[in-house]
């Protein structure tokens, strides 16, 4: 994987580095990797909901 660097020709390409992603897989995710991500929605062991702002909907 190699960076792209931008020549600044505006203030946004300054500092512009970009990760050039050609070399990597482009196949299906193995299955084996893929887990789902359980949230918690903030509770805690027992189910409280200990943290703010976080409702089920």
């Amino acid at each position: 994987m190699a960076l792209k660097t931008f020549k600044p020709y505006t203030k946004s390409t300054r500092g512009t580095i970009l990760v050039n992603k050609s070399g990597l897989w482009k196949g299906k995710p193995f299955k084996s990797l893929v887990t789902p991500k359980n949230s918690m929605k903030g509770r805690n062991n027992i189910g409280n909901i200990t943290s703010r702002n976080r409702a089920g909907g």
